[in-house]
């Protein structure tokens, strides 16, 4: 039989304290913590908790026991690896981490002597800061001051210079006398005069415990990198959301060319008026059935994450040492944040082991071979599409249009008005104006909804991006193998960049999604 894990991504807590003595930060922090703990608990049921921390101070390694007694897990997080001279108290807590992370160069490089303190306010989702307000320079003024500004003066920016400042929320925990303590939720501004941070802090975290709630289950322990095993996961989930929203969007077009169809066919009476307006009322609430289960924005957000850990599978298997939540949806710093918070996780979990100097080249061919067929696949389906659909249109509208016409024609020669009693008017004659204008009305509506459906899923677009992807990945197979006089590339180097160009694709797929929400019909696009 084989072993299993469950996959999940967790909530990352920072733990960061100031440097009060044991006896005065025990009583505060123990309690502050469990009510903190027990409160995401319950607000984010589907969802574990681990926490971080540099344990630098005795208030840090207090709230790092703290925290393994309430069976969160603590990762370390240190300037270097630990060896002789530590305290035996760091060394007992160094022990009981499920990992101690070294912070990687640069860190070091842009925060110097505060680079722990940054890989904490970094990797976490939720910052707590344990102590009274801190004196500038502080370890603890260093930490939050980048969760609260994304830099502090002194250091380098990490990144580009005009990148959005990687900032988050944080809880204050402020000791107070007799040992008890106030807690401030704080949602510091991401831009000038953003208001809804702490609307969108709260909506990132209930968006992973909903993720953590639709992709529970059991992931066979093969050996397969974390995030591998998560995009695993999370693209047999994607496949059935796929399927949902493709049938909602054909249901609803259907039912919205169902009652305008019966707008042209039925005669004005009360029986044509009552079928007029039921079929419109089964449209909407059909429509309002399907929207609130948000299967396609669940469907785009969870293929965004999916195709983001594909290429971060191929980084770690080329020994690239990133993430790629450095480089993907960086200016969507509002409802898209979420899922830049669960790349920097999954980076957190999988570590520095996955990357470095091992290179799989093996593994870095596949993924580009792979990715190859599946874009020359992509876009011969997509354009297909495209193309099957413009013809019906090409083929429909005329088609009505020769059919009112030939009524016409036939009751001016024949000078015969067709009898139709169940589609009759009032006096029992299915007059000419009214056949010619059903067969005229049918192809103006043909057209739109033909031509409004396939803008909604984007075939035309879809076809043309797949298509320059599958240029670029077969380029990328001809330089890995060196055919056609090129000389053989360095994978690591090759990984990077076409990773990074697949992130734009998708980045681009994503945000045109969006803006074609679930709908009966879009109105612009027709």
């Amino acid at each position: 039989m084989r072993s299993v894990h469950e996959v999940a991504i967790p909530l990352v807590l920072g733990l960061a304290a100031d440097d009060a003595s044991a006896a005065e930060a025990e009583r505060y922090i123990t309690e502050s913590l469990s009510a903190i703990v027990a409160e995401l608990r319950a607000a984010y049921p589907h969802t574990p908790l681990i926490a971080i921390s540099a344990l630098a101070s005795d208030a840090e390694l207090i709230a790092a026991k703290a925290a393994l007694a309430l069976g969160v897990p603590i990762r370390a997080c240190r300037a270097a690896v630990a060896g002789d001279g530590i305290s035996p108290a760091l060394s007992d807590a160094l022990g009981a981490c499920s990992n101690v992370d070294v912070v990687d160069a640069s860190f070091q490089t842009h925060y110097g002597a505060f680079a722990a303190e940054a890989y904490v306010a970094h990797f976490s989702d939720l910052l707590i800061a344990f102590g009274a307000p801190p004196a500038p320079g502080s370890r603890l003024d260093a930490v939050v001051t980048l969760r609260e500004r994304g830099r502090f003066a002194g250091a380098h920016t990490r990144g580009r210079i005009l990148d959005p400042p990687d900032v988050g929320p944080y809880r204050r925990v402020l000791p107070q006398p007799g040992g008890s303590s106030t807690v401030l939720s704080e949602f510091p501004p991401r831009y000038y005069g953003d208001l809804h941070s702490g609307r969108d802090a709260q909506f990132a975290l209930a968006r992973l415990d909903e993720l953590n709630r639709d992709l529970r289950g059991d992931d066979p322990a093969d050996g397969a990198l974390f995030s591998e095993r998560v995009k695993r996961r999370a693209g047999v989930y994607t496949d059935g959301l796929q399927r949902r929203v493709v049938f909602w969007q054909r249901f609803l077009y259907w039912a919205a060319f169902v009652a305008a169809t019966a707008e042209f066919v039925l005669p004005k009476n009360t029986v044509g008026t009552i079928v007029d307006f039921g079929a419109v009322g089964i449209a909407f609430a059909l429509y309002f059935v399907a929207r609130p289960r948000k299967y396609q924005g669940r469907y785009q957000d969870y293929r965004a994450i999916s195709e983001a850990l594909r290429v971060q599978t191929a980084w770690s298997k080329a020994g690239v040492a990133e993430s790629v939540e450095g480089g993907y949806l960086r200016m969507q710093q509002t409802e898209l944040q979420w899922i830049r918070n669960v790349l920097r996780t999954v980076a957190l979990l999988q570590g520095s082991a996955a990357g470095g100097s091992a290179q799989d080249r093996t593994a870095v061919v596949d993924w580009v071979l792979g990715q190859r067929d599946y874009f020359r696949t992509a876009q011969r389906r997509e354009a297909h599409r495209n193309e099957l659909f413009h013809r019906w249109v090409e083929v429909l509208t005329p088609l009505n249009i020769v059919l009112g016409l030939g009524i016409f024609a036939f009751v001016a020669i024949t000078r015969i008005d067709p009898i139709i009693p169940v589609l009759s008017t009032p006096d029992e004659r299915y007059t000419l104006e009214v056949l010619v204008g059903t067969f005229a009305g049918w192809a103006a509506l043909t057209a739109a909804v033909l031509h409004s459906y396939a803008r909604t899923r984007g075939f035309s677009e879809n076809a043309n991006r797949y298509e320059r992807m599958f240029l670029m990945f077969d380029e990328a197979s001809l330089w890995l193998s060196g055919e056609a006089g090129r000389p053989l590339v360095e994978v690591r180097e090759l990984a990077v960049e076409l990773g990074r160009e697949a992130l734009a694709e998708h980045a681009e797929w994503l945000l045109t999604q969006r803006d074609r929400p679930l709908a009966i019909v879009h109105a612009g696009a027709a």
